[in-house]
């Protein structure tokens, strides 16, 4: 009886931790900055890149300028990756958000907000915004980089929170 006993209780326990890893794990845990390298690992543009740089969430133009978000209050975290030459169409960001439940909102106020002409000469003719966890990947340029990234994304945290934003 308590072999039997013992042997339900194992076999509850496994299938409780099947079922709490199938979704939980969604997300990414390193540094953005270490995502970001991890994106262009199979996604490297035409173009020079500098190292991805902090935003620093405490200046406003900043935040505003790479997210198209009035201020960081609700974010963690965030990076940008653009060319080191000026006047080419194409900026990557990653944001952590302070709270998961604002992941969504985030992600819609980022597409809704962000300007895809900030170079003044040239326009970004895509733009994508995905979120997987508490992540937010923003990337806008031209070409087939920009869904390489997308997809590159998705891999590499497992999986999508939502829907992916999307234009052009």
């Amino acid at each position: 009886m308590k072999r039997t006993l013992s042997l339900i209780l194992a076999l509850l326990m496994l299938v409780g931790l099947a079922a709490c890893s199938s979704g939980a794990d969604k997300g990414y845990n390193g540094s953005l900055t270490q995502l970001a390298t991890d994106l262009y690992k199979n996604n490297t543009p035409e173009f020079m890149l500098g190292e991805p740089m902090e935003i620093d969430l405490n200046d406003n133009d900043a935040v505003f300028y790479y997210l198209g978000l009035s201020d960081g209050s609700r974010l963690k975290e965030a990076v940008f990756s653009e060319p080191m030459i000026g006047s080419i169409a194409y900026s990557m960001c990653l944001v952590r958000v302070k709270d998961a439940g604002d992941v969504e909102t985030v992600k819609k106020d980022i597409f809704d907000n962000v300007n895809t002409s900030k170079w003044i000469c040239v326009t970004a003719d895509q733009l994508r915004v995905a979120a997987s966890g508490d992540v937010v990947l923003l990337v806008m340029g031209n070409g087939d980089l920009v869904d390489g990234l997308v997809s590159a994304f998705t891999t590499t945290c497992g999986g999508l929170t939502g829907e992916t934003l999307s234009r052009g």
